[in-house]
Formats: C-alpha cells, sequence, structure tokens
C-alpha cells in the first residue's frame, strides 16, 4: 500500500472523541481513481482542511461523495490544506483531485473566511464553502447547476437555538482572547437577539462580495486567531446590510440532531433515497453509530462506480 495511506490509516487511536470513531475505522484503499473537474469559472466548491489528520480522510471522503452524487465534474474545485498536514493531504487529496487545484496556506491563515479572499477563487462567480466532514448523499443530480441560479447573494443554514447563546458560546469555544467581545461592535451585539443565527458547514456567497475591503475586514480576526467562520462572515455582512438567506429552503439538510432517525428511515443506504441531501456534522454518539460506517463504505463503492464521474 501507497506509504501515504498506509500513515493516514494507522491514526486509530480512540481519544474518546466520538466524532472520529467511524472514519478511524475506514481504511483507504490504493485503488481511488482522480475524478475530472471541468474549468468553468461560474462555481467553485472550496474546502479548507486543518487541525487533525483524520479531517484529511473526511475531506477525501467529502470529495468522493460530491462526485458520485452530484454534478461538481461540470464545475470546478479548490482544496485549501494547512501547512502542518501537507506533507500528507496533498498526496492522498491528489488521488481525487488534480495537484493544481490543491493549495498548502498557512495554518495561521487556514480559515474559511479568510481563504474566502484567496487569489486563486478570484475569478469565480459562486463560492460554495462546505466542511470537509459534510457529505452529500442521493440520487446524483444537478445539485450545484440550481445553486448557480440561487436568487440572493448570501445563502447559509439556518439554526434554531437562542442567537445571543450561540454567539457567546462562540466567543467562548473558538477565541484564545480573553475579551472577543472587542472585536465586534456594540451595534451587532444588540442586532443578534433579533435575528437567527446561521451556520457555514455549507454555505453560498456571491464572489463580489470578497473583493474590495474584505481582507480589511479579516486581519484583527486572524491577530486575534478568531476560528468561527460564521461570526466573522455574518458580522461581515451585517456590516455591508446584506441579507442572509436560509440555504435550508433550497436544499434538504440532515443535521446531526435527526441523522439517526435518517439512517433509520433509509436503512439499506441504498442508491435510490429521494434526492440529495447533505448530511453534516458527524459527532457525539452519531459519530459512533454503525451505520455511518457503512455509509462511508457505500461513498467509496459508488464513488469508485463511477457515478457522475464523467464530464458532459
Amino acid at each position: 500500500m501507497d506509504r501515504h495511506l498506509e500513515t493516514l490509516n494507522q491514526f486509530t487511536f480512540d481519544d474518546g472523541n466520538d466524532k472520529f470513531h467511524a472514519i478511524r475505522k475506514v481504511r483507504v484503499q490504493n485503488s481511488f481513481e482522480q475524478g475530472e473537474f471541468s474549468r468553468s469559472k461560474g462555481l467553485c466548491l472550496v474546502c479548507c482542511v486543518w487541525g487533525m489528520h483524520e479531517y484529511i480522510k473526511f475531506c477525501l471522503y467529502s470529495l468522493m461523495s460530491q462526485l458520485a452524487y452530484s454534478d461538481i465534474h461540470k464545475y470546478d474545485v479548490r482544496v485549501f490544506i494547512s501547512w502542518d498536514l501537507a506533507h500528507l493531504a496533498a498526496p492522498v487529496l491528489s488521488r481525487i483531485v488534480p495537484i493544481d487545484k490543491i493549495m498548502a496556506v498557512h495554518s495561521c491563515l487556514i480559515f474559511k473566511y479568510t481563504i474566502a479572499a484567496h487569489p486563486e477563487l478570484k475569478d469565480f462567480g459562486k463560492l460554495v464553502f462546505c466542511d470537509c466532514d459534510g457529505m452529500i448523499l442521493g440520487e446524483a443530480s444537478n445539485f450545484y447547476e440550481a445553486m448557480t441560479t440561487l436568487p440572493n447573494r448570501v445563502h447559509m443554514g439556518r439554526t434554531g437555538g437562542d442567537p445571543m447563546a450561540i454567539f457567546k458560546s462562540r466567543l467562548e469555544a473558538l477565541s484564545p482572547s480573553p475579551n472577543p467581545e472587542r472585536l465586534f461592535s456594540r451595534d451587532f451585539i444588540e442586532h443578534i437577539p433579533t435575528v437567527s443565527w446561521f451556520l457555514s458547514c455549507m454555505a453560498v456567497f456571491d464572489n463580489t462580495l470578497f473583493r474590495d475591503g474584505y481582507f480589511e475586514h479579516c486581519k484583527e480576526f486572524l491577530f486575534d486567531q478568531f476560528l468561527c467562520d460564521e461570526t466573522v462572515w455574518l458580522y461581515y455582512f451585517f456590516k455591508l446590510k446584506e441579507e442572509v438567506y436560509d440555504l435550508n429552503e433550497h436544499f434538504p439538510w440532515i443535521h446531526a440532531f435527526n441523522y439517526e432517525e435518517f439512517l433509520a428511515q433509509n436503512d439499506q443506504l441504498k442508491r435510490d433515497v429521494s434526492g440529495t441531501f447533505f448530511l453534516h456534522p458527524f459527532e457525539g454518539a452519531f459519530g459512533k453509530n454503525p451505520k455511518t460506517l457503512s455509509l462511508l463504505n457505500k461513498i467509496a463503492e459508488d464513488y469508485a462506480a463511477g457515478l457522475a464521474n464523467v464530464l458532459d
């Protein structure tokens, strides 16, 4: 077996984090063939890989699911990997994505909100950010073609719960600063309880939003090493007076809280499940569900079978 795959497969130590329970049991094989992508500038799928090595494997399976069950091959993709993972991530992910579509980025700059300003993305019309542990599942469909026709400039996934409580949890968990609240204006903080909170697990943006002045907005968050993409983006769109629309109204999104129900309804994990779903996240007890491993294996099998993996 290829030494890079063997190294990746050896990350099996159980540290008690259920999120990685199933993915650590998956053994990546040598037999994957590289996917094909258009060089269309209409839309680019963007993935960022950093943190733990298991995210390399997650990203590999996410990309296989995209190619197996969606029309991403008609568009383009860029995968950004942190320098500390590049030695392993680049040779593994280049089995699926051509190496010229994989970019190594300094670990201090690998956040999605920063990558939105990367020069490599400047010519694309739409940017679709997808967490590397987000999977597409369902029938082969025009999933991304539909995204090119979304009527508004910002689409993110609306979530329930108290938006102020979510905001404060992000400040507490995703910033090393003793006072991250100073990064946000008072009027933004007062605005938060009046609106819904939105997630960035999958987000679709008109790329013109990230040109003039955007990186200036990001700089203070970078100095702080603030880790929450959605919070930075929601603040930026607030300053632009740009309304955020719910992506869930257009695409089925299977969240962790109904993941088990979803698996129960699709007991055989058949290819002919109705529609195309975005499945995210793998966390908690759902990461330990035995059907999760079956789902990951199914993705690899369907990708290997060549579903939707041919350019028109």
